[in-house]
């Protein structure tokens, strides 16, 4: 014992080193080892809280610029959740081993100067870069993973490591250590939560998303150049910085999707939903779009006829209400349905609703939908549910970007909920895309056996189905439901073509020619079970 008694401990010995370094370079020492000085906490601080903010920015912001090629789907948030959240786990691991090396201002500034430049790159990269995936075949499953791990998953790793490397640089000594990297990200989490709720709630209402990113890109170049100046560094740093940043923030962020020869653009809007544009053609058609996947269309000249025959459907619950004197649209789209509907019967009350306020102006300012139709700006479920009025006809045409039916919008909850609004003979209509049979018929089964357990009438028109009767082609398929106890035949539909009042560009032979498309052979549906509030996956379901 005497013998080892002789010899310091690992820990007496490592005091030892602390004081000599200490001796010979004071304060030089400590900040060469990566030891902060009284000032940099505020400094380390400020910096996570906007890097967590930039952090979870992005992520949300990486929605709206996938959703214009893969549209806004379960496989888009999963895959952005999956990059960042891979990403988040690599920079932490790699930042620590960094910041162990080279534990100095200098790294981490220009740490932050790589991560704007990384930002500052995705509005001019996002929507070639998606075209690119489209066009190899990445479709709405594959594709997005592919498009985040190309555009998200540099920047985020990089901001992944700010928060080790802040850590490293905040350690005044051992026992200090647990409380300053507790304190670290506990102000990077709360930034995270800040940047959630700005971007949500503040500038994707207010600004296109383009030019959110850049503004990301803008804050983190700030970053380190206010840190240059507290630190005093050297001008070269800070001339570098300022190139990069200029040269990132005047990169062009091309458009979602290009015109064609003979194409207008006549409008171009991000809502915090979509991003809206109207296109006008040569051959005297205007047609809405969100993202790029058309909406709707109407000829520019009176009588102002649909482009697309889906909408001509909804004319069919006149003749099982030919005395309707009230209708509800779910889902404006272009306002084509209200706004034949009121030509029919001026005197009738047509209510619509769609969640996107600016959807319903558009369809007012440039397809003809009357301006004196009452409209709300909000969820269809919602709207109904505080909703003291019952209506003759309820029409559901209510997508998400690509075409998919918002799940909570296609259960049989919803589907009683709109029933409950409805007179005791009243008619529901909804519009769906789906093939009729196979794989891509999954949505067409679902959604006819969870209106059947509603109603106990349902039939189905599918678009063109007597001239196209594929039945594993995609198509617009609308179904027609009411409290009726009889199923009408063909020829009982035809029989009520008398009833029709007209007063639309459709005529008595136009919906002939729609009851000739009447699909009698409907599919067993006792082993396909209704989707409920419980379990919809509607939105995995091929198209």
């Amino acid at each position: 014992m005497r013998a080892l008694q002789q010899f310091p401990s690992i820990g007496e010995t490592r005091v030892a080193r602390s004081k000599s370094a200490k001796a010979k370079g004071g304060d030089q020492g400590a900040e060469a080892s990566g030891g902060a000085r009284p000032g940099d906490a505020l400094r380390l601080n400020l910096l996570v809280l906007i890097s967590g903010a930039a952090f979870m920015s992005l992520e949300i912001a990486g929605s709206r610029l996938l959703a214009p090629h893969f549209g806004n789907s379960v496989f888009v948030w999963g895959s952005l959740i999956t990059v960042f959240l891979a990403a988040l786990s690599l920079g932490y691991f790699v930042g620590g081993i960094v910041a162990d090396k080279h534990p100095s201002f200098l790294w981490l500034n220009g740490l932050l100067v790589l991560v704007a430049v990384l930002i500052g790159l995705i509005p001019w990269l996002a929507h070639p870069t998606c075209r690119m995936l489209v066009g190899m075949g990445l479709g709405e499953q594959t594709g997005p993973l592919a498009a985040s791990l190309l555009l998200f998953l540099a920047p985020s790793v990089c901001m992944g490591m700010v928060s080790p490397f802040s850590v490293r640089l905040a350690a005044r000594d051992l026992s200090t250590m647990g409380r300053a990297a507790g304190t670290l990200y506990a102000v990077s989490t709360l930034g995270s939560i800040l940047g959630t709720l700005l971007t949500t709630f503040a500038l994707i209402p207010h600004f296109g998303v383009s030019s959110i990113v850049r503004g990301q890109s803008l804050v983190m170049f700030l970053l380190p150049l206010g840190m240059y100046l507290s630190l005093k560094a050297s001008k070269a740093p800070m001339a570098v910085t300022v190139l990069l940043a200029a040269t990132c923030l005047a990169l062009p962020s091309p458009p979602a999707s290009g015109l064609r020869d003979g194409e207008v653009l006549v409008l171009d809007e991000d809502t915090p939903y979509h991003n809206i544009s109207v296109v006008e053609y040569q051959d005297r058609v205007r047609m809405l779009k969100f993202d790029r996947y058309t909406e709707g269309g109407i000829t520019i000249e009176p009588p102002f006829r649909s482009i697309f025959h889906y909408t001509d459907y909804f004319h069919l619950a006149w003749l099982l209400k030919p005395d309707a004197q009230s209708a509800l649209f779910i889902g404006a789209g272009g306002g084509i349905g209200p706004r034949t509907f009121h030509s029919m019967n001026p005197d009738m009350h047509v209510e619509v609703v769609d969640i996107d306020e600016r959807v319903l102006e558009i369809a007012v300012e440039h397809f003809e939908m009357p301006a004196s139709l009452p409209t709300a700006a909000q969820d269809g479920r919602m709207f109904l549910f505080d909703q003291p009025r019952k209506y003759d006809i309820i029409v559901l045409d209510a997508f998400t970007i690509g075409g998919r039916i918002p799940f909570h919008l296609a259960t049989s909850e919803y589907f009683e909920l709109c029933k409950q609004h409805m007179s005791e003979d009243g008619v529901f209509v909804m519009n769906t895309n789906s093939s009729l049979a196979g794989e891509k018929g999954r949505i067409f089964s679902s959604i006819a056996s969870t209106i059947h357990s509603v109603f106990p009438h349902v039939q189905a028109f599918p678009d063109s189905y007597a001239r196209v009767r594929e039945k594993s082609a995609p198509r617009a398929i609308v179904f027609v439901a009411s409290n009726r106890k009889d199923t009408p035949s063909r020829e009982d539909w035809l029989a009520l073509l008398p009833l029709y009042p007209g007063g639309s560009y459709l005529s008595r032979p136009d919906l002939r020619s729609m009851i000739g498309d009447l699909y009698e052979a409907m599919p067993d549906l006792s082993d396909v079970p209704p989707m409920t509030d419980e379990l919809a996956p509607i939105e995995t379901m091929a198209f």
